[in-house]
């Protein structure tokens, strides 16, 4: 039934190590006030030249943290199992699109992955569903044969507006309240891998 899976990237199959709390503080120390989101705050940013030096600190950030990223246990073996069902897989990330790179390649995921969408590839990152939409568009795949997974609620809301079936994993920043709106919660991709994908796929 399913042929497409869309991954987020870090906390879901991943660990990139982003110090978010230190990123915060350094962007007030430059911008002043951050708002709930460090992505949306920067976007909003009026003078030109500020708002590129923080781009360019975050995206620094981005990459020191892909040079030290980890694979989540299970994710290999998920992606290879889907890999030999000839299964699409794609990752959306809000993250800068060198880093996602990075990041696929020196966790060694990068040969099972069909698409990689970045914020840098969109015009609106998750939740916007732009983001899905695109993906699932490059992969000619539709929203009821997909299925989006994450471990944040940014992907389950836009999987969920577009029909998606959706997945939440508690191995990065989510927790059971937070991904209340998923169809599915997990403890981490191994669990997903063992007690559904292999069951359903």
């Amino acid at each position: 039934m399913y042929d497409t899976f869309l991954f987020d990237m870090d906390g879901t199959l991943i660990r990139m190590k982003l110090n978010f709390r230190k990123i915060r503080e350094d962007l007030e120390k430059m911008i002043g006030k951050m708002g709930t989101s460090i992505l949306e705050t920067v976007d909003k940013i009026k003078d030109e030249t500020l708002r590129k030096k923080a781009i360019e600190y975050i995206e620094k950030e981005e990459e020191k943290a892909a040079e030290r990223s980890e694979l989540i246990e299970g994710t290999l073996e998920c992606l290879r199992y889907l890999k030999k069902k000839n299964v699409k897989i794609g990752i959306i990330t809000r993250n800068n699109r060198k880093s996602s790179i990075m990041s696929a390649e020196n966790t060694k995921i990068i040969d099972y992955i069909d698409l990689i969408l970045s914020r840098d590839d969109v015009e609106k990152v998750k939740p916007d569903p732009m983001h899905i939409q695109i993906a699932l568009k490059k992969l000619n795949s539709e929203p009821e044969k997909s299925v989006v997974v994450g471990d944040h609620h940014f992907e389950i809301e836009a999987g969920k507006k577009l029909g998606c079936l959706t997945i939440g994993v508690l191995s990065g920043s989510g927790t059971r309240e937070t991904l209340k709106n998923a169809d599915l919660i997990f403890k981490s991709i191994k669990e997903f891998y063992e007690d559904w994908i292999r069951k359903k796929i």
